[in-house]
């Protein structure tokens, strides 16, 4: 049959076509492979036409194949019969070889030699062999087909159960700038050293495989499926790689050092190996693109693919499905070692590290990888359910991470180690953490830029889980801004955990809706970490117990600026933000509409020293304690210029403090806030704050002080504020009881209300200390004591001016009774009214010292008296000037007084009931009107035309009765020598005294 025209395509279309035939329903992949078989069975490459030779067992032109090659000629083709024939074939160039079909026409290597070697360079494209299969061969390399230089094609074969014992290529070896290609080639149950299915290495060698299969081969060191060694290339394109292993790296294919190539179009399952399953890259470049990488294990890291030691590549629309890492990391992808890495388009599902890390990859030992449009879905891991960046770089954008879970830490993602991280506009999603971080975790130095991510129903689940989210911690310092963080949960932070020295920004981004079933529904901040917190919007988080929507702790020092806090409920404590044992600074936030069940609606300080500055804390509201504020167990705070307003709890609708003794605040508007005991403004208990400057106004205060509630011990100094338009039930302005040492000084008090009982601006009960150098003006009570009642109490009252006030009962301006022994001594007490007695100064069965006051114009024309005493035992009234009064002094019960060197002057009856004190006055006083009050006395040495007959009218120093520092004269020298009569001022210079202005800061 020699001389006969060549037909290379009639016995691969036959075989083609019977193995369809016989196969049944085959996988799409398979549908594939066999369709390109037939195509190229059918349209063979163009080739010179030469001489068929054939070899048959009987009737051919041979019976080996070898020696029809040995006597063939270039572009002669070998035809052969159908049959097993027990040789080891060498390929000379130009010389091909075209088999009945592989089901047909085997050739069996008797385990001797490569079944078939191209050793020459002069071997090109126009050597083909196809349409064999090619088992049982044996060789260092190579045990099936073995090409050492030139470019001879392969199609159509099967090679199987081959060995190379030594080295590399079980079923094929490209070897010494050889260039292969295997089209259409099923490789399977081949076995090597490295490379059990094929192999190509050395400088410039080239191994391409089409529409092909690499199935079930196995490698002792590396590429059960594949290898490419040193510096050569390996393409697969269309080629599966399925169920291959390897008892070291790689179970499908593995490109060694400063090897390339690409995988397209190909599917990888089932393979295993100790790493990288289906796919190990060394110090080597290799793009994958639309690889289906499916059920691969590696019983150590790298379930799927690894890029180790400084490899480069792409990976673009593959997919990742149900890898494993048996006992290592990265469930389906390890890149580590300086390896340069991009990811596109692909998804990770189902992949799982269940003893390590990273569900689905891990990226560490300063890789730097770049991630775009991928989804992450399914995937666990021990920590980091889908992916772990550790001492590397990740840019991560517009991708998903949905329903990832990890046993302990981070369902979704890890970065730790000084990783630098820049995840932006991603969503995070249904991930859950055993224990902290339900979706992300930032630790041990780590930083980076962290943009416009959501972050949804992620949740640390375990039974003390932190950072429903996001946990941030070790020292980690990353950039959150413009992210979504909504519907998390946790134990303690329910959005966002921050801890152990951690400073990250947390900048412009929605925190809302997230829950902790203790502490910190928003955000928790802990272990003396110092973040920034600026233009969120923290809103409508919840916690169990404390900080509805911030909780920071433990030596932390924020900085909380310019935060929109509002909707926030905490079952416990702080609805709004809870500090404890902390410091840092509260400042410029909207604090509003948040609830605490029982303390602090809007803010929480316990044992913690931030300072809280113009703050908006507004329509919060507390079960127990504190709407607003509260400041507790010694917390030296500083709140100065908050707009405190709105609020509501059941004791200190503002601001609730409870044993601080350091705490300053000043600048403060406290206005509109309700409490329903008592404290409308502001109630302490045990406490020693000093309070300068604070508008406390249109507070309600239920039972006791509309404005202030001072109780228990309590010793504060509320220093040059305005306490005006509150009410109570009693102490409209102020309700001071058990204080051993109040400091009320330079205060305007002004149109308080008590609705039900005594004390319109202020009722002290057992209280001691000083009330000076204060207006109470317009001030009413429905009871008694218009300005104030006194009340078992024993202050010294000392420079104030009681102007208008009015109570319905007794003591227009001041109610003295039960017991009380007050000093009251030089105050202006002018134009005050009582419904009945008293209307300057009441005193019932109470001991006060009224010493140099000016009581005057007290009642109507028909009715009022400047002082009146009711079962008193025994009061001193000395140095004063009664005057313009229905009564001057009015007594009535068993009523004892020593009165000495008062002026009583133009009174309808100067005494009422009690007898004119021996050295009591009744001459004109010269009153002249001059800077702060109208009673100074007309003096030559101050410019008057006269001088009033009580300069120096009294029977003491001035020094002796402690007012040598005061001055009845208009130009404000302090009296000197005798004393004078009446009131006397503190000097006056400078422009008038500037309230603080009557605006609210509030919404």
């Amino acid at each position: 049959m020699r001389n006969k025209t060549s037909d290379l395509s009639k016995s691969s279309f036959t075989t083609a076509a019977k193995q369809w035939r016989q196969g049944g329903q085959r996988p799409m992949w398979r549908v594939l492979l066999w369709a390109s078989m037939l195509v190229l069975a059918v349209c063979p490459p163009a080739r010179a036409a030469g001489n068929l030779i054939t070899v048959c067992a009987t009737g051919g032109d041979f019976t080996t194949i070898q020696a029809a090659v040995n006597a063939a000629n270039g572009d002669d083709v070998i035809s052969v019969c159908p049959g097993v024939y027990q040789e080891n074939i060498v390929l000379r160039a130009g010389v091909s070889i075209q088999g009945d079909g592989s089901d047909a026409t085997i050739v069996d290597g008797g385990a001797t030699q490569s079944v078939v070697r191209s050793l020459t360079a002069g071997i090109g494209s126009n050597t083909i062999v196809s349409g064999l299969t090619l088992r049982n061969g044996r060789a260092t390399s190579g045990g099936g087909i073995l090409v050492r230089q030139g470019s001879p094609l392969f199609s159509n074969l099967v090679i199987e159960n081959n060995v190379a014992w030594q080295d590399q290529g079980g079923g094929v070896a490209v070897l010494d700038g050889a260039s292969v290609t295997l089209t259409n080639v099923v490789v399977r149950n081949n076995s090597a050293n490295r490379g059990g299915g094929v192999a190509v290495s050395g400088n410039t060698s080239r191994l391409e495989m089409v529409n092909s299969l690499i199935s079930a081969n196995n490698a002792t060191s590396g590429g059960g499926a594949a290898l490419a060694g040193a510096r050569a290339f390996l393409s697969l394109a269309n080629t599966p790689v399925e169920n291959n292993v390897s008892a070291s790296v790689a179970g499908g294919v593995m490109f060694d050092i400063l090897s390339s190539g690409s995988v397209d179009g190909a599917r990888f399952q089932g393979n295993q190996a100790r790493d990288g399953g289906a796919l190990y890259v060394v110090n080597a470049n290799v793009s994958l693109n639309a690889v289906a990488f499916t059920d691969n294990v590696a019983t150590g890291h790298a379930g799927a693919v690894a890029y180790v030691q400084r490899s480069t590549g792409t990976i673009a629309h593959a997919t990742f499905v149900g890898n494993r890492a048996v006992n290592g990391h990265g469930g389906a992808v390890v890149i580590q070692d300086v390896s340069t890495v991009s990811v596109s388009d692909s998804t990770f599902r189902n992949n799982q590290a269940a003893n390590g890390l990273g569900g689905a990859m891990k990226v560490f030992s300063s890789a730097n990888v770049t991630i775009d449009q991928s989804t992450f879905a399914d995937n666990d891991a021990l920590d980091a359910g889908a992916l772990l960046v550790q001492a590397a770089s990740l840019t991560l954008s517009a991708s998903v991470f949905l329903d990832n879970e990890s046993t302990q830490y981070g369902g979704a993602l890890v970065a730790n180690e000084g990783s630098v991280v820049t995840i932006t506009d991603n969503r995070f999603e249904g991930n859950v953490a055993g224990t902290d971080g339900g979706a992300l975790i930032v630790q041990n130095n780590s930083t980076g830029d962290i943009r416009r991510n959501t972050f949804r129903s992620n949740r640390a689940s375990g039974a003390a889980g932190i950072g429903g989210a996001i946990k941030i911690y070790g020292g980690a310092s990353p950039t959150l801004s413009q992210n979504t963080v909504e519907n998390n949960e946790a134990y303690d932070g329910g959005g966002v955990y921050i801890e152990e020295s951690s400073t990250p920004l947390i900048e412009g981004n929605s925190i809302r809706a997230n829950h902790a079933t203790r502490y910190g529904g928003g955000v928790v901040i802990n272990s003396s970490s110092a973040p920034v917190l600026r233009n969120n919007l923290i809103s409508d988080n919840t916690a169990a117990y404390n900080g509805g929507g911030i909780f920071v702790n433990d030596q932390s020092q924020p900085t909380i600026d310019q935060n929109s806090i509002s909707g926030n409920v905490a079952s416990s404590n702080g609805g709004g933000v809870v500090f404890v044992s902390a410091g840092g600074a509260l400042h410029g936030n909207q604090i509003q509409d948040n609830q605490a069940a029982v303390n602090g609606g809007g803010v929480l300080i316990n044992a913690s020293n931030p300072q809280v500055s113009d703050n908006v804390i507004q329509g919060n509201s507390a079960g127990l304690l504190g709407g607003g504020l509260v400041l507790q167990a010694d917390s030296p705070a500083e709140v100065r210029r908050n707009a405190i307003s709105h609020n509501r709890a059941t004791m200190g609708g503002g601001v609730f403090l409870s044993s601080v003794t350091q705490v300053q605040m000043g600048d403060n508007q406290i206005e509109f806030n309700q409490a329903i005991q008592g404290g409308g403004g502001v109630a302490m208990i045990a406490s020693h704050p000093t309070m300068v400057n604070q508008a406390i106004r249109w507070n309600q205060g239920g039972t006791y002080g509309g404005g202030l509630l001072i109780q228990g011990s309590s010793q504060p100094q509320i220093l040059d504020s305005v306490i005006g338009f509150n009410t109570a039930g009693a102490g409209g302005g102020v309700s001071v009881s058990d204080s051993p040492n109040l400091r009320f000084t330079g205060n305007q008090v002004i149109r308080n209300q008590a609705t039900n009982g005594t004390g319109g601006a202020m009722l002290l009960l057992n209280t001691n200390g000083q009330v000076s150098r204060n207006q109470f003006a317009s001030n009413t009570a429905r009871s008694g004591g218009g300005a104030i009642t006194i009340n078992h109490s024993n202050p010294m009252v000392f420079a104030n001016r009681f102007l208008s006030n009015n109570a319905d009962s007794t003591g227009g301006a001041l109610l003295v009774q039960n017991g009380a022994a007050p000093t009251i001594l030089s105050n202006e007490i002018y134009g005050n009214r009582a419904g009945s007695q008293g209307a300057g100064v009441m005193v019932s069965a109470a001991n006060p010292r009224l010493a140099y006051n000016t009581i005057a114009e007290n009642g109507s024309s028909d009715s009022g008296d400047g002082v009146w005493l009711f079962n008193v035992g025994r009061v001193e009234i000395t140095g004063n000037v009664i005057s313009g009064q229905r009564v001057g002094i009015g007594a009535s019960g068993s009523s004892q007084a020593v009165l000495a060197r008062n002026d009583l002057w133009q009174n309808n009856a100067d005494y009422v009931g009690i007898q004119r004190g021996a050295t009591d006055l009744a001459v004109d006083p010269q009153h002249v009107s001059g800077p702060i009050g109208r009673y100074y006395l007309s003096q030559r040495a101050a410019g008057q035309r006269s001088t009033s007959p009580l300069v120096d009218a009294g029977q003491q120093t001035a020094a002796e009765v402690g007012l040598d520092e005061v001055a009845t004269r208009t130009d404000g020298v302090p009296d000197r020598g005798l004393v004078d009569l009446g009131v006397h001022y503190f000097p006056f210079t400078g422009q008038p005294r500037q309230w603080f202005p009557m605006v609210w800061r509030g919404r």
